[in-house]
Parts: structure tokens; sequence; C-alpha cells
């Protein structure tokens, strides 16, 4: 139902009453008869579709996502209730905080020195922890100055 309503009307806020018609006099249009397939399976009543059901149907729907998807309630149009689609914005692959960037080996200045991220993916280094010292216990000697009482 999501694709067919979508594929038509979009987030153009739309009466039951204009689905219905729109999918019992388009014809042979691939939308619209995708659009009554699905009107008339959820909907279906005698051979016709009740628009109070389909109505119901999409009110219990609001906000489930499905495919990137959801209905949303649109304003009031002549007392009825008017319902569209939303889609979840799509971000290209550059911008996408969760893949980590490459590591950058070659500089074009022709300088020798390993450029500054070298080893580095994304936020953590490629080993994925900073360098340690070792512990220095106070019976070793120090290089910084004599060895310290320790605690």
């Amino acid at each position: 139902m999501l694709a067919a309503w979508d594929g038509r009307f979009g987030n153009r806020p739309t009466t039951v009453k204009d689905a219905i018609r729109f999918a019992e006099t388009a014809g042979t249009d691939a939308t619209a008869q995708a659009l009554a397939d699905a009107i008339d399976e959820v909907a279906g009543e005698r051979g016709r579709p009740n628009s109070r059901i389909l109505g119901r149907w999409i009110e219990r729907q609001v906000g489930r996502r499905h495919g990137g998807r959801w209905f949303v309630r649109g304003r009031m149009l002549n007392g009825y209730g008017t319902w569209a689609i939303e889609r979840e914005p799509r971000r290209p692959a550059e911008s996408n905080p969760l893949k980590p960037t490459k590591p950058t080996d070659v500089r074009s200045d022709g300088d020798d020195e390993a450029p500054s991220n070298a080893g580095q993916v994304g936020l953590v280094d490629a080993s994925g922890f900073p360098a340690a010292e070792p512990p220095r216990y106070a019976d070793e000697p120090s290089a910084v100055g004599p060895a310290t009482e320790v605690f």
C-alpha cells in the first residue's frame, strides 16, 4: 500500500475518497492498478472498496515505517482527513558518519615524511589503542630523576 500510494500521491495530502476514485477510474495504468489491488486487499468488501475501513486501516498505520516510508496525517479537507507519505531523507555515501575513512599514504608535495594521519582510520588509530608507556616501579632507575616511593 505504501509503495502504491507513494507512487501516485507521494507527500501530497489526499483523502481516502480521492485515492479510491483514482484507483477505480485510471484504467490500465500500472500505478493505478497497484493502488487498486492494495486498496482491495485492505478494504475490499463485496467487490467494492469500503472507504471507512481503508481510512481506519491507514489511521492505524500512521508512523509505522516500512521501506523508508510511512503514512502521516494531513490537514482536514472539507471535513475529511487526508493522508500523505513521508520518506527518510537519503544521505550521500560521503557524508555517512559510520563509514570509516581510508588512510592516506601518499603526499602530493613529494615530501618523504609520512603524513600526520597515516595509519589512522576514522577517528581511531589503526591499532585501535593509543601508544602506552610501560609501567615504572620504585626500584627501577628513572630517566627523569631518582626513584620515588609508590603507594
